[in-house]
This record gives structure tokens, C-alpha cells and sequence, in this order.
């Protein structure tokens, strides 16, 4: 209903097979993360870093309610 003609139809189903391909890809990358220890520890070191700034963020954020 989408493609005026099959060409156009073929073009359309091939960008969004590609996109879900790309999307399934970054996915991928995400999940791996989960088990990959140096980034758990650097993802920690940068929470750590930033505990303050969020902690003063969150209070600011409460006194303006």
C-alpha cells in the first residue's frame, strides 16, 4: 500500500531489512557489554566519579518542585 510500484516496493523492503540488521547489530554490541569485564569497571569508575554531581542534580531537581 506503502510503494507506488515493485521497484519501489523492493527499495522500501530492503531499507528496512537493512535497518533491523543494523539495529540487530548494535543490540549485539549492547549485550556484550554485560559481559565484558573492563568495560563493567570502567562504567563503574565513571558512576563513582559522577556520584556527587548526581546526588547535588537529583537535590536540585527536588528543591525546584
Amino acid at each position: 500500500g506503502l510503494a507506488r510500484s515493485r521497484n519501489e516496493f523492493v527499495a522500501l523492503a530492503l531499507r528496512h531489512e537493512l535497518a533491523a540488521q543494523k539495529r540487530a547489530e548494535i543490540d549485539a554490541a549492547f549485550a556484550a557489554m554485560a559481559d565484558d569485564d573492563e568495560y563493567q569497571s570502567q562504567a563503574l569508575m565513571i558512576s563513582d566519579e559522577f556520584a556527587t554531581a548526581d546526588w547535588e542534580a537529583f537535590q536540585l531537581g527536588e528543591s525546584q518542585k
